[in-house]
């Protein structure tokens, strides 16, 4: 069964993100590999944010995507998912473009090495398959509110799909 929501699903940002995310990073990975081939490489790679810098409970795993030139043996550009752990505080509002619950996720351009043409990257078509395939609509609780705390004209949105 199809998420509920058109774009970003809230409650895939609670206990399953990890999953999800780990997930969501590999579907981002194969989507870009063809279009990088045979010049560069798309990897997955996993990090644990410190629990004590960001006020958490225990250390939480990050997950990205590198691109690298082959050549060089070099990055490129780093792919990083907003987590519900590197989203506290305004820095985050720096480097990212809001994005309603209500909207698709976009296209976006992945940036490759001057002299050659961006690649682009479908997000919802990578959200959607992995939520589909992993079957998150059997996991997710959606007669509960999400655990990530939604603005009020979010959360009414959102009541009023499910």
């Amino acid at each position: 069964m199809p998420s509920l929501f058109p774009g970003m699903n809230p409650y895939l940002e609670g206990e399953e993100w990890t999953s999800f995310s780990a997930e969501f990073c590999g579907e981002i990975a194969r989507q870009l590999r063809p279009k990088l081939h045979p010049l560069y490489v798309a990897l997955v790679v996993r990090r644990t944010i410190n629990a004590t810098s960001l006020s958490l409970p225990e250390p939480a795993p990050q997950f990205s995507i590198e691109i690298q030139d082959v050549k060089q043996r070099k990055l490129v550009t780093l792919i990083e998912i907003l987590s519900p752990a590197n989203k506290r505080g305004e820095g985050y509002q720096e480097y990212i473009w809001a994005i309603t619950l209500d909207l698709p996720l976009p296209v976006v351009p992945v940036p490759l090495l001057p002299g050659d043409v961006d690649v682009t990257l479908d997000l919802q078509l990578a959200l959607t398959n992995v939520y589909d395939s992993v079957g998150y609509d059997l996991l997710l609780d959606y007669t509960k509110p999400p655990e990530i705390t939604l603005e009020e004209e979010a959360a009414t949105w959102a009541t009023s799909i499910l």
